[in-house]
């Protein structure tokens, strides 16, 4: 193999394919980063056997051929290059770096050692914004639950659709649900991203106004991601789905209210912030009380080792009666930070009952974060 490309694309692509690596893999070949040349194009294959991530760079390909070589070696080697034209060349197991002022050997591995990547042919395909899924997925990832015990809810539930797609999450205490919109319309499918591939998604998708491509059929997922960056280049990232049945979380989303109120979101997060400090340790405790009358919001917390504390922010609407409700403050902070309007809506199922935020603009129904009360008894 003999293949010519700019360190800068060559860096660029070998970065995304990192976080396919599994360091503490028990098979050393998964440590390493398989190269196909072929077609002007250099091909990178990383796996860890869940996730696998395909990345194409432009250049001169001179020789066709494949190798695999460590990866950790070769990105920080790659990384102390002047930004030049990079040239690589197999010797039997070994991958030759060359640039003018460089030369470099690595110890590879027999090329066919390597796991082969599943792809994927007939399959769902659905076409969406990369900015926009990266905002969306980023607005609910956190509310997924840590418990690897239940695959289900560490997953981010996907209903794909005609009027777009709908990202869930949630770990038993709280729900955040989102929708982003199609480029073309789509037929309808479901599906349990695994968690920790919904986050490397994120991390790779760019901040651009780009088309990217999901394809789902039974077991899988694959998301298509071009880069700007470099001409030609792309990013296939492959991932199983999560085998089983995501709970019915529309139950969970209250229909009818006791009350409602409008707030100034950073003045919320602020007196949030300031009565956590009060807040008991293992419950993260806060206390909220709508006075109607008053058109006011009390944030209190109290605990007998640090002392007490009540935090008062004028609300800008208030209807339905007074209550007071316990939530853990983090909750409330978590779905508060993800928000990007001036002002939220926050509504109250019930004296003791659950909460929804969403953002206060004309398309409310976009994000929902569902908050459950906490019990005090």
């Amino acid at each position: 193999m003999t293949f010519e490309c700019t360190k800068e694309n060559l860096q660029h692509a070998l970065a995304i394919n990192m976080r396919g690596i599994d360091n503490k893999a028990s098979l050393p070949i998964l440590s390493h980063i398989l190269f196909e040349a072929r077609e002007k194009q250099l091909k990178l294959l990383t796996t860890n056997l869940e996730i696998g991530i395909t990345s194409y760079v432009s250049g001169v390909v001179k020789e066709e051929g494949r190798c695999a070589v460590p990866a950790k070696i070769l990105y920080d080697y790659i990384a102390t290059m002047p930004l030049k034209k990079v040239t690589l060349t197999t010797k039997e197991d070994a991958l030759i770096v060359e640039s003018d002022d460089f030369s470099t050997s690595i110890q590879g591995s027999t090329a066919d050692d390597f796991p082969l990547i599943p792809e994927i042919e007939k399959a769902n395909t659905v076409y969406v914004r990369g900015d926009e899924v990266k905002h969306a997925l980023s607005q609910i990832i956190y509310a997924a639950s840590r418990d690897e015990s239940r695959p289900e809810l560490a997953g981010i539930y996907g209903v794909f659709s005609k009027r777009g797609i709908c990202f869930v999450a949630t770990d038993g205490h709280r729900l955040a649900e989102v929708t982003v919109p199609l480029s073309k319309k789509a037929e309808e499918i479901t599906c349990i991203i695994p968690g920790r591939t919904a986050q490397e998604i994120v991390r790779i998708l760019p901040k651009v106004e780009e088309e990217i491509v999901f394809k789902i059929d039974d077991g899988q997922i694959q998301c298509t991601i071009p880069h700007e960056s470099f001409s030609g280049g792309r990013t296939e990232l492959v991932s199983k789905l999560v085998n089983g049945k995501y709970p019915e979380y529309q139950a969970v989303i209250p229909e009818d209210y006791k009350a409602s109120v409008v707030i100034d979101r950073q003045r919320f997060i602020n007196s949030l912030k300031t009565s956590s400090l009060f807040s008991k340790s293992d419950t993260n405790e806060v206390q909220v009380t709508l006075d109607k009358k008053k058109k006011r919001m009390d944030i209190s917390a109290e605990a007998s080792s640090v002392g007490s504390n009540v935090s008062r922010v004028e609300l800008e609407d208030i209807t339905g009666t007074d209550l007071s409700i316990s939530f853990n403050v983090q909750y409330l902070l978590d779905g508060l930070s993800v928000i990007d309007t001036p002002q939220v809506n926050m509504s109250f199922s019930e004296e003791g009952g659950a909460a929804l935020i969403t953002p206060k603009q004309k398309q409310d129904t976009l994000f929902r974060y569902v908050v459950m009360p906490l019990d005090v008894n």
